[in-house]
């Protein structure tokens, strides 16, 4: 247990030290091995997208834009549980429950009140009132991306990697929200009839 404390300082040294990022340490991403920061960064591209076609939705037709809103908030639902359960207890375990968990739990539950919000409003948002969640995704998205995975990859054993990749999946969220976008609402299906 020992020598897992030296590296984790050493990692944390290397993350923080003056004009350091950490996303210049080395990761422990074998090539062929299951990597599951990027199932992770993907959900995060996915949920980027959902954002912004309900930002495309703003000020439009109040159906696509509720259908929208609840899709990413769904999506964020699935992706924040799998956070919860998986990631960050192993975070836990390694950095202790203070510190960087407690600040992404905050951030998912910040993230879940805006959801809310938007949802409970029932019409279109105008995109002043999405511009604080984006804010707060982007700043989420930004901790992890640049700073928990970096450090994350370079502490785990490829052992820990593969086991977390496993307990990630491969995201098949990813291809639900994918498919549920190509599904037409009723009113783009009524506007698609009269036009053929």
């Amino acid at each position: 247990m020992a020598r897992r404390t030296e590296r984790q300082r050493r990692a944390v040294r290397a993350a923080t030290g003056p004009g350091r990022r950490a996303s210049r340490m080395r990761p422990n991403r074998a090539p062929g091995r299951p990597d599951p920061f990027k199932t992770l960064e993907k959900e995060h591209a996915s949920l980027r997208t959902e954002i912004q076609a309900l930002q495309g939705e703003s000020g439009g037709h109040p159906i696509e834009a509720r259908a929208a809103s609840r899709r990413l908030a769904d999506f964020a639902a699935r992706h924040f549980r799998r956070e919860e359960k998986v990631l960050y207890p192993l975070c836990e375990r390694l950095f202790g429950r203070d510190g960087a968990v407690s600040v992404m739990r905050g951030d998912h539950a910040s993230i879940r009140k805006a959801l809310k919000s938007i949802v409970a409003s029932g019409g279109a948002p105008r995109v002043s009132d999405l511009d604080p969640l984006v804010e707060l995704l982007e700043g989420h998205f930004g901790r992890e991306e640049r700073v928990l995975f970096p450090i994350m990859a370079a502490l785990l054993s490829g052992t820990e990697m593969e086991r977390l990749a496993r307990s990630v999946g491969s995201g098949p969220d990813i291809g639900a929200i994918e498919a549920a976008k190509r599904v037409p609402t009723s009113h783009e299906a009524r506007e698609g009839g009269r036009q053929a």
